[in-house]
């Protein structure tokens, strides 16, 4: 079995939802090089086939297929542990200032009466996380977890 195509002629299209469509065609390609468990075969067939059966001329019509684009994603990141690139930097980069950089910010403007530290600190969670964050990308792509796609 393979996955399924998307079967829309882009002659006519906004760009935008082009654009988009084209992004879920390159995941379906980098999917298809990756070993797949049946169960996501299907449940990425069953986004393609909504996809091919969208109104096209509804303007809504680009967010549902990034919204599909997603789904496809967080499924495959769920099941079979593939992620797109520098996933998580991004994700630790957050992390790494709600975590480390406020809570020592305060703590430490706090204990000396100034505040500004609360800033600066946000520089250096932002840094933990984007060093913690890369040495997982890292890793992944030495495992050959991470799929050759850009982020949407």
């Amino acid at each position: 079995m393979a996955l399924n195509t998307i079967k829309i002629n882009k002659l006519g299209l906004s760009p935008k939802l082009a654009k988009r469509i084209d992004k879920y065609k390159t995941l379906l390609s980098a999917l298809e090089k990756k070993e797949i468990t049946v169960e996501v075969e299907n449940s990425i067939n069953d986004l393609t086939e909504s996809i091919n059966k969208l109104d096209l001329n509804n303007k809504k019509s680009s967010m549902e297929v990034t919204k599909f684009y997603h789904k496809a994603l967080s499924i495959v990141e769920k099941e079979l542990g593939y992620i797109p690139p520098k996933r998580n930097m991004v994700k630790w980069m957050i992390i790494g200032m709600t975590i480390f950089g406020v809570p020592l910010g305060v703590a430490i403007g706090a204990a000396i009466d100034n505040m500004a530290f609360l800033g600066a600190f946000i520089g250096v969670g932002l840094a933990i996380g984007v060093g913690i964050g890369a040495n997982l990308d890292k890793k992944a792509e030495e495992e050959g977890k991470v799929l050759n796609i850009e982020s949407m």
